[in-house]
Formats: C-alpha cells, sequence, structure tokens
C-alpha cells in the first residue's frame, strides 16, 4: 500500500508544481489508498483508530480555515485532510511543523528564484509589494494585488517524508 500512497503523492506533486493545482481525482485517489491502508492494517473499518479519523477531520478544518484566508489553495487543504487521516492526530502537530519548515524553505528558493530573473532590486520588490498588496488592500484601491503562486503540494510531501526524523 504504501507504494501506491507515494506513487500517487508523487503524481499530486508533479500536476501541482506544473499547473499550480491538484486535481479533485487525485486527492479522492490518495483518500482510497489511505482508506485501504488502514482498513488492512487494522483489520476492518470498525478497528481504524478514532485518532485517525480526528487526524484527517483536524488537519482538514485548521487548513480550511487558512483557505478562508486565503492563505491556503483547495487542493492542499483536501491534501493535507488526507494526509492527517493518515498519520492521524497523533502525529498532526509534528506533521504541521515540518509542513511549515519545508514550506518556508521552499518559498525562500521562490523568493530567490523570483529576484535571480526579475530586474529590480530587493528594496523595489518590497516596496512594489507594500504598495499593490497593504497599501491597495487598506485603502481599497483599484489597484491588482500582485501574486506569486508558490505549488505547495511537494513542500506538504517532504514534511510527510521528514516528520518521523523532526518530531
Amino acid at each position: 500500500m504504501y507504494i501506491g500512497i507515494w506513487s500517487v503523492l508523487f503524481a499530486i506533486v508533479v500536476f501541482d508544481a506544473r499547473e499550480c493545482r491538484i486535481p479533485n481525482k487525485l486527492v479522492v485517489l490518495l483518500l482510497a489508498v489511505v482508506f485501504g491502508d488502514l482498513y488492512i492494517i487494522h483489520d476492518g473499518l470498525l478497528n481504524i483508530p478514532s485518532q485517525y479519523w480526528l487526524g484527517g477531520v483536524v488537519a482538514f478544518l485548521v487548513c480550511f480555515a487558512l483557505y478562508l484566508g486565503r492563505l491556503m489553495g483547495a487542493g492542499d487543504v483536501k491534501l493535507i485532510g488526507a494526509l492527517g487521516f493518515w498519520v492521524g492526530l497523533e502525529s498532526l502537530l509534528p506533521f504541521a511543523s515540518a509542513i511549515i519548515l519545508m514550506g518556508a524553505v521552499q518559498s525562500i528558493f521562490y523568493l530567490a528564484q523570483k529576484l535571480a530573473i526579475s530586474q529590480l532590486d530587493i528594496k523595489q520588490h518590497v516596496n512594489q509589494y507594500l504598495a499593490h498588496n497593504i497599501y491597495g488592500r487598506l485603502t481599497r484601491a483599484p489597484i491588482d494585488a500582485i501574486e506569486m503562486r508558490i505549488p505547495f503540494a511537494p513542500a506538504i510531501v517532504v514534511a510527510l517524508a521528514v516528520y518521523p526524523i523532526i518530531g
């Protein structure tokens, strides 16, 4: 089952890195394989401990709140919810810590890449960001926000691989 789970995760990472979105079909397939893994390990549906169900629900609800605040994409919310079901409530905090750490590392690399290919220096980027995203929102000015989309599934999957080491 691990090969199936990691195969689906690999497909999700490739799709998200290429298109900055995660298809619902892949998340449903991941959830089915995770459910099958837990079903086999615990000898049936009724024997799956509640900590796994709670892990999925808590992970989904926390990430859904972040989605409502426009801090996370919908596909990432569903992916973390499915993985929360697999890791369970007891491992959710180390997993979340690993996601934050891996997301920060990935974001630094994406920002460094953007600065490297840009004609602007870092001070100009900061001023541009403040003018568009902060000042524009505060004054409700008709300024389009500067958006930098970073696929988050790679950080989530790497976090899944390293959270046992970190936690």
